[in-house]
């Protein structure tokens, strides 16, 4: 029977063990960076809260556009609307008629 030193046999199991180490560290690699890494989940759950973000604040600001563009329309000179004009005249200029009382909404 041969005997092994003992420092010996140690080098020799680290030795068969240290491809199924590097490939366990190569998995975990790999695992951290597609859940912590820039394009990992936590960042694409991130991404996807500010999409929902971002679309509210888009629905908002194309229902003000609208509204703005209505306002537009209602003062080109081909489609003038007498009441629209007297509005934003007495609104910018602040004429009123002695016997009128003004009430803002906006």
């Amino acid at each position: 029977m041969i005997r092994m030193n003992l420092p010996l046999a140690n080098n020799i199991r680290l030795r068969s063990s240290l491809p199924t180490l590097i490939l366990a560290g190569l998995c975990f690699y790999f695992a951290f960076y597609l859940l912590f890494g820039p394009r990992g989940l936590v960042a694409l759950n991130r991404l996807d809260v500010e999409v929902v973000h971002k679309r509210a604040e888009y629905a908002e600001l194309k229902e003000k556009r609208q509204k703005i563009e209505a306002n537009v329309h209602l003062m080109r000179p081909n489609s003038l609307d007498p009441d629209m004009a007297d509005e934003q005249v007495r609104r910018s200029l602040g004429y009123t008629r002695p016997d009128e009382i003004v009430i803002h909404l906006n």
